[in-house]
């Protein structure tokens, strides 16, 4: 509620106050995501089911969807530090004009299907030891 009243107040106010309220707004929405973070690793709190429950609250203030945001990054775990998801890096040998361009054409961005969301989240989980 404190968000969107944020939101009112500075789409009423000076640019100068507004950007005041810009900062607020991005502390709250930050520590908002960190919690969202949190519940889709399972450690925002210790029952599984309230863990879930106040993920998805959480999330309807962010807005996303819970369940998307749990997938993509668990998928964000499995990928991290491959070639499809360190797009914008530069390695040696890359061409400088390709290298200048947004979203390089070079390396593709892959959004998994829903089936290799499952899969990867499946690995990460008994990667880690647990049974899912």
């Amino acid at each position: 509620m404190t968000v969107l009243f944020l939101l009112w107040l500075a789409s009423r106010l000076p640019l100068p106050a507004s950007l005041v309220i810009g900062l607020l707004f991005a502390m709250l929405l930050l520590t908002n995501y960190q919690l969202i973070h949190e519940a889709t690793h399972g450690l925002l709190h210790p029952s599984p089911g309230v863990n879930e429950n106040v993920g998805m609250l959480l999330s309807w203030l962010f807005p996303v969807s819970f369940t998307l945001m749990k997938v993509t990054h668990i998928v964000h775990h499995c990928c991290n530090r491959s070639d499809h998801e360190m797009f914008d890096c530069y390695y040696p040998g890359d061409s400088r004009i390709l290298c200048c361009q947004p979203w390089r054409a070079k390396r593709r961005l892959v959004v998994p299907s829903s089936r290799e969301a499952a899969l990867l989240t499946r690995r990460a989980h008994s990667a880690r030891g647990e049974a899912k």
